[in-house]
């Protein structure tokens, strides 16, 4: 995570049906990352579903400007853990991707 930005990734829980993606393997090549870059807002489960459906690999948004609003998009990570991930770095976005994760 670059100081005030959020690379969005891997929920709790089971996956969201059709929108879910394969698990990758992990021997399989890194190929190119789809990147949302002009995520508004907080992140949202219809927003997620979206990126899942639209073949988003990681969203790039930024940071809760309150504690408040910072717990809750804590919260939203960890209730959707298996489907998406707190990325800090191309390395974790590629290994959320490999995952089947968003990051």
């Amino acid at each position: 995570m670059l100081k005030s930005a959020v690379a969005a990734g891997t929920l709790a829980g089971a996956r969201l049906g059709p929108f879910a993606k394969p698990v990758v393997p992990a021997s399989a090549p890194d190929g190119p990352l789809v990147v949302e870059g002009l995520s508004a807002g907080s992140i949202r489960l219809s927003h997620l579903k979206g990126m899942q459906q639209g073949g988003v690999d990681c969203c790039v948004a930024s940071g809760p400007g309150d504690m408040e609003s910072f717990a809750a998009l804590l919260r939203f990570f960890d209730q959707y853990r298996s489907e998406v991930v707190l990325a800090r770095s191309v390395a974790e976005i590629r290994q959320a991707h490999r995952a089947g994760r968003v990051s």
